[in-house]
């Protein structure tokens, strides 16, 4: 994986990782993205961010995102379809309208044995190139 760079916090999945890319960070995405911006700059960054963040600290991954992500990085996340709702990211929201959400015909598992969570996920994507939302 040429340009590709890998970043997980669980060390058990470097080797894993290591499959697609030499470049494997063990580090906490939000810790990484700020210490990169520090580093590089803020008009340079990865041409595209793809994650599958824990739902509970989802909008801090995609905050942490947007800092490392100068325009015109895509970023997609497979978040929860229920990650539109809620009064709290309301603001959030507003500031950071998504162009295209995937959502997905089929639950996905997560567990390795076919079993779902019997909810809903889709792929949100940012500064893509189609606007919509589709069902795939």
């Amino acid at each position: 994986g040429r340009g590709i760079r890998a970043i997980d916090c669980n060390p058990a999945f470097a080797p894993t990782l290591r499959q697609w890319t030499s470049v494997v960070n063990v580090a906490d995405f939000r810790q990484w993205a700020v210490a990169y911006r520090c580093e590089m700059g803020p008009k340079v960054g990865p041409g595209l961010i793809i994650t599958n963040p824990p739902f509970s600290i989802a909008r801090e991954i995609l905050d942490a995102a947007f800092l490392v992500a100068a325009p015109p990085t895509q970023i997609v996340m497979l978040l929860r379809l229920s990650f539109l709702e809620s009064e709290g990211r309301r603001a959030w929201w507003q500031e950071h309208p998504v162009d295209a959400v995937y959502a997905l015909s089929k639950r996905p598992s997560f567990t390795g044995d076919g079993k779902t969570l019997g909810q809903a996920f889709g792929f949100f994507v940012w500064r893509g190139l189609e606007k919509g939302v589709y069902v795939v």
